[in-house]
Order: structure tokens, then C-alpha cells, then sequence
């Protein structure tokens, strides 16, 4: 009786945390909000495991502790190794968090009161931005929560998860909770939030119907109905159009070579390239964790890190760095992929590999390795095949 009042008291913790990470932890006036509430998660937790003697095994976490190792060790060459401490005690903050959540986190029902979590607080979150906004001005919105193309990523996790309940319940509220997410998303103007929940999207659908060639064929036709509605949203409203409409229009301008490229994506395209010839020079170790930004500011004059998750990690950490970080990512992906392979038991496989996957791709314009959400969405992907195995063998 006293374990399971426990639980239900750590379950309601870990939801008002995740709540936090939404509106606190980018805001320098709240987030001490955010890491109490980490804090008695964490304490909790670890008072649980002290009842019960015993710690779970996880090879990610095993992986992501050697990244860590690897950061840590690069003070020793760094150009500023002060900057390495700051990075470093962000990564072990991260990483009790994430040890605290694959030992609590050990049921189907606790799995999905984390997605519901996720979902609630993207809700709240976009609800609470459409309320203080001024719609009437063309501006990009979200950026009293923090970074506006942040808050757009992490309302489009809410929204895969969202995205993914419906698909598995035909649950109408769900599209009720995606309506003021994927507005706000819209509103962010952010191209990656805008990426991340088309592609994840189309992956899920895809997920769920490649066995046989009528469901492909309804792939196909969902797949297409959600571009051109897309699209049609951006480039037809006025107000989504001034926002990420014309930013959008950059990205193509890129690709095909006829419009304008925006300045955004000039720097970063320089910011890659310079981040290249950095790691030509030091491949192996690199310049120390979280120095491409005092390169950077040695060379241009303004400290900035490199908006591209691998040349942040290969310049910082190096290539053995990198593959260390990239590999532990892989290993979460594969099992995620052979347990579904062989039992169609867990519908929550899919919206996690649809982020890790996505996440990948949008590394290109995205450093995430120090993400709280990406990790600790990383580390409770790591847990699904052990956690349904276990349910299947009872």
C-alpha cells in the first residue's frame, strides 16, 4: 500500500516536471521552478530504489555516461575549459534525471502517463501563448516561454504524441488538443518545429500501414492531403504566411537556387563551413565541449554555437565524441525497431522512433545533445522493449 501511494505521488511530480520544462526552464526568472521539482523527482525516485535495493540496468544510459566521460575529459585541452564545466554539469544534471525516470518509469501504464504528460503540458503551453499574444501583430510568437523556435519543437513533441493517441484510440479530444498546438507551432514561425511534425507524422502513418499494399496506397494519400494542407495553411493565410510562410520560401530558394535565401540560413550554411575546417584541424579529440562558440567568436567577433548538431559535437568533442553520442542513439533505435518487429503489442514504438529519427534529420539545423526533452525522451524510449517484455512475460 505505502509503494503504491508512493507511485501515484512520483507519478504526480513527474507530470507537474514535465510541465515545467514547457513553461519554465527557458525562462531565467522561473527555472529554479523547474529543478526543485527535478530535484524531489530525483530524491524520490533514488529513496524508492534504497527501499527496494537495486538499480536498473540500461546500456543507453551506460553509452550516454561514456559521452559524458569523453566531455569531461576534454577539459584538459580545451581552449576554455571553464566552458567545458558549464556543459559537463548540464549533461550529469541531465543524466540523473534520466537514470531517476528508467527506474521509475517500469510499466505500460506509467509509459503512457508520460506521454499524457507530454501532451497536457504542449496543450497548456499553446493555450497560454494564444491568450497572452497579440494576434493582431505580425511577429513570431512563443518567445515568453523561451527561444521561439524551441517552444515550437517542444509543442511538436506534444503533438506527434497527440498525433500518435488518436491513431491509436480515435479519441476525438485528441484532435481537439492538437488544434491550439499546431497553431502555435504555425505561430512560431519555426521551419524545424514545422518539419519535425510533418515528417514524424508521415512516419507514424507510415508505421502503421506498410504491411500491405492497400494500407501503402492509404499512406500515399494521407502523406499527400497533409502536405498540400500544409502548404496551403502557410502560403494562403495571411498571417501564417508573414510568419513562416515567407521563411519557408527561403529554405525553397535554397534548394531550387531561384528567390532569395534568407540571412538565417546564409550564417548557418558560413557557420557549417566553418565548423568543417575546424575539425579538419583537431578530428580526433576536437577543441573541447562547448568551444565551436569561442572559436567561433575568436574568428567572427560574436560567441554562437554552430546550429548543427554534428558539427557542434565534432568540433567540440571530436569525431570519437560524436560517434560515442550517435552510436547510444542507434542502440535506442534498434531495439526499438526489433521489438516491434516481433510483437505489434506497443503502439508507443512508433512516435518514439518517428522523434529519434526526425531528430536526426534536423541535426542539420538543430544541436540537441544537451536537450532536456530530447534526453529525457531518449531515455524513456530506452526502457519500452523491457518494460512490454516484462507485461508479455507476466
Amino acid at each position: 500500500m505505502k509503494n503504491i501511494s508512493l507511485d501515484k505521488t512520483i507519478n504526480l511530480i513527474l507530470s507537474m516536471y514535465i510541465l515545467s520544462l514547457y513553461l519554465f526552464t527557458y525562462r531565467e526568472d522561473l527555472f529554479i521552478i523547474s529543478n526543485v521539482l527535478s530535484l524531489i523527482f530525483v530524491a524520490l525516485v533514488f529513496a524508492q530504489i534504497l527501499i527496494h535495493g537495486k538499480i536498473k540496468k540500461n546500456k543507453y544510459l551506460l553509452f550516454h555516461l561514456l559521452f559524458i566521460i569523453v566531455s569531461m575529459f576534454s577539459y584538459f585541452y580545451a581552449i576554455k575549459p571553464q566552458y567545458v564545466i558549464g556543459d559537463v554539469r548540464t549533461l550529469v544534471l541531465i543524466y540523473i534525471v534520466m537514470i531517476a525516470i528508467v527506474n521509475f518509469v517500469d510499466t505500460p501504464e506509467k509509459l503512457y502517463k508520460v506521454v499524457r504528460a507530454f501532451i497536457i503540458s504542449g496543450v497548456i503551453s499553446s493555450i497560454y501563448i494564444l491568450l497572452i499574444s497579440d494576434l493582431t501583430r505580425i511577429t513570431r510568437f512563443g518567445s515568453e516561454l523561451g527561444n521561439v523556435n524551441d517552444i515550437g519543437m517542444i509543442i511538436g513533441i506534444s503533438s506527434i504524441f497527440s498525433i500518435n493517441e488518436y491513431v491509436r484510440c480515435k479519441k476525438k479530444v485528441h484532435i481537439l488538443y492538437l488544434l491550439p498546438m499546431l497553431i502555435v507551432i504555425l505561430l512560431t514561425g519555426s521551419r524545424k518545429a514545422i518539419f519535425f511534425v510533418v515528417t514524424a507524422t508521415l512516419f507514424i502513418i507510415y508505421g502503421k500501414n506498410n504491411n500491405r499494399l492497400k494500407s501503402k496506397i492509404k499512406f500515399l494519400i494521407w502523406g499527400t492531403i497533409i502536405l498540400i494542407v500544409t502548404m496551403y495553411v502557410v502560403i494562403k493565410i495571411p498571417i501564417f504566411y508573414e510568419i513562416i510562410g515567407k521563411r519557408l520560401e527561403g529554405i525553397f530558394a535554397l534548394i531550387t537556387g531561384k528567390g532569395k535565401v534568407d540571412n538565417s540560413v546564409n550564417t548557418r550554411l558560413q557557420m557549417i563551413e566553418y565548423g568543417f575546417e575546424l575539425f579538419k584541424t583537431r578530428p580526433i579529440l576536437g577543441y573541447g565541449a562547448n568551444n565551436y562558440k569561442v572559436l567561433y567568436g575568436m574568428s567572427y567577433g560574436m560567441e554562437r554555437y554552430a546550429h548543427n548538431n554534428f558539427i557542434e559535437l565534432i568540433v567540440n568533442v571530436g569525431i570519437n565524441g560524436a560517434f560515442i553520442y550517435y552510436l547510444s542513439n542507434y542502440m535506442v533505435l534498434r531495439d526499438l525497431y526489433k521489438y516491434q518487429k516481433k510483437n505489434k503489442n506497443c503502439d508507443l514504438i512508433y512516435p518514439f522512433m518517428a522523434i529519434i529519427i526526425t531528430y536526426f534529420l534536423l541535426g542539420i539545423s538543430l544541436v540537441y545533445y544537451d536537450s532536456k526533452h530530447y534526453s529525457f525522451l531518449l531515455a524513456i524510449a530506452s526502457i519500452i522493449p523491457c518494460v512490454y517484455s516484462l507485461e508479455y512475460r507476466e
